[in-house]
């Protein structure tokens, strides 16, 4: 899943927005070691933001990747 920033509030990618480099995504190997019942280790990433694909597979049944899902970045010191 890749996403942007909303720059004019209106929940669509338009004007001068465009969408981030960063992604959210699971990796071959976390695939593979689910689908044979193996532990899933996340390893480090160079920008984009690894899930469990236990957890991708969660998030998109709450309808979490829908277009115009809104995705909110808190900085550490803020409590949510």
């Amino acid at each position: 899943m890749r996403w942007f920033k909303d720059l004019n509030h209106n929940g669509i990618l338009d004007g001068g927005e465009r969408l981030s480099g960063q992604m959210f995504h699971t990796t071959p190997v976390d695939e593979a070691n689910q689908a044979r019942g193996l532990p899933v280790a996340l390893v480090g990433s160079h920008g984009c933001i690894h899930l469990k694909p236990a957890d991708r597979d969660s998030i998109f049944g709450l309808g979490g990747f829908l277009p115009k899902t809104r995705f909110v970045v808190h900085t550490y010191a803020e409590t949510p």
